[in-house]
């Protein structure tokens, strides 16, 4: 079994002492709360929270809640005022839970997923030219000790074929790998905070608030239209293919 504590910092006190030297703006926030959400789809491909897990940067306070708890919040169960900044890896996700518990939005939010492609922008990185790492592939780029991959995959199938209905024994796993989640987080944000842009950073996690919900709106159209339409498209397409192209280079007759 894969160990949950991976990926956490051997001395948080220390670590905490190191980013305030080397990054003063930390000490501007009363509660900086790490959170990962752990989600399946419904049939509307909206996120249905399983569990959260969040823990308190300064004071280590951590928080795990299944759905049925979440569920009896009215907001999330840490402060979101100004005073206070939220850390995620991908908000968007985070973001489209909030959106499911109909909670509010936190005033400061720091993506650490968006703040690494910020950083890695412009560098000719093998297997990440996308500039889309995973938290896994983040992990891999700065050297921090993360999950294996088998082992998420494993764990994101118990999670997705549960939907919400798990064992004892399978909840424990799921808190683990919830914990994890957040350990990765931590140790990256550690990693990148001392050269963030930290104005720069809260609009863009601010825009990852607006990005939820577009996804959660989705487009609106109608499926069988869509259907026909490509469907006759396709056709269409299928006809043009069939007509020989011509050569873009005029044929002369040869002469003398």
């Amino acid at each position: 079994m894969f160990d949950s504590s991976a990926g956490s910092p051997t001395n948080p006190g220390g670590l905490r002492q190191y980013l305030l030297s080397t990054a003063s703006w930390l000490s501007q926030f009363e509660a900086i709360w790490s959170l990962d959400f752990e989600f399946f789809e419904d049939e509307n491909h909206h996120p249905v929270p399983v569990c959260m897990f969040a823990r308190e940067w300064h004071t280590s306070t951590e928080i795990f809640l299944r759905r049925e708890q979440l569920l009896a919040l009215r907001q999330a169960p840490f402060d979101i005022g100004p005073r206070s900044l939220v850390v995620a890896y991908a908000a968007n996700a985070e973001f489209s839970c909030f959106v499911a518990l109909g909670w509010p939005f936190p005033h400061n939010v720091l993506d650490v997923y968006v703040e690494v492609g910020a950083a890695i922008n412009g560098l000719d990185i093998e297997g990440l030219e996308l500039k889309r790492p995973s938290l896994l592939e983040t992990c891999a780029l700065y050297g921090i000790p993360a999950m294996p991959a088998a082992e998420k995959t494993r764990m994101r199938d118990l999670i997705l074929s549960g939907k919400g209905k798990y064992t004892e024994d399978e909840w424990e796993q799921i808190e683990g790998y919830n914990r994890a989640d957040v350990n990765e987080t931590d140790a990256v944000f550690g990693v990148i905070a001392p050269s963030i842009d930290l104005p720069r950073a809260l609009l863009r996690g601010r825009y990852m608030g607006a990005v939820a919900r577009m996804e959660w709106v989705g487009l609106p159209i109608s499926r069988s239209r869509c259907s026909a339409q490509s469907t006759r498209i396709r056709s269409a397409m299928k006809a043009v293919r069939s007509f020989p192209t011509p050569s873009p280079y005029p044929s002369y007759p040869r002469t003398g």
